[in-house]
């Protein structure tokens, strides 16, 4: 990412926790996994428990042990690329589309119903 975009570093969340960086360079390339993260699929728990900074909390969620959090040394999210072409896995999580339509309606709506009803419309939509 940063090599190809030389002036935009990479954001921090898509950065491997500091306990898991001194490990990447150990991990030869034939088995380095990009991890792809898919929207309302789990992808952020998944890319926090393979030690990713993605929409997690480092303090209270800790990545696992073992050798997947190892060996996923980079990440593709949305528009940040940071996988190696050498990478010889990738891993994806996958949902029923429609549990995945689901999550996203109630992701972006409002907390509730009392504070829908409290939006004010103008006098022609009442």
């Amino acid at each position: 990412y940063e090599q190809i975009w030389i002036n935009s570093p990479l954001p921090h969340w898509a950065k491997k926790t500091h306990a898991f960086r001194k490990i990447e360079s150990t991990i030869p390339p034939s088995q380095r996994i990009c991890y792809v993260h898919v929207g309302k699929a789990g992808g952020s728990s998944v890319g926090c428990s393979l030690g990713f900074s993605l929409h997690c909390n480092n303090h209270t969620q800790l990545p696992l042990e073992g050798r997947m959090p190892q060996r996923a040394t980079r990440m593709f999210h949305a528009d940040t690329y940071d996988c190696h072409d050498d990478s010889a896995y990738f891993l994806f999580i996958v949902r029923n589309p429609v549990e995945r339509v689901k999550s996203a309606f109630l992701y972006d709506r409002p907390k509730s119903e009392k504070e829908l009803k409290r939006t004010t419309l103008p006098e022609d939509y009442r």
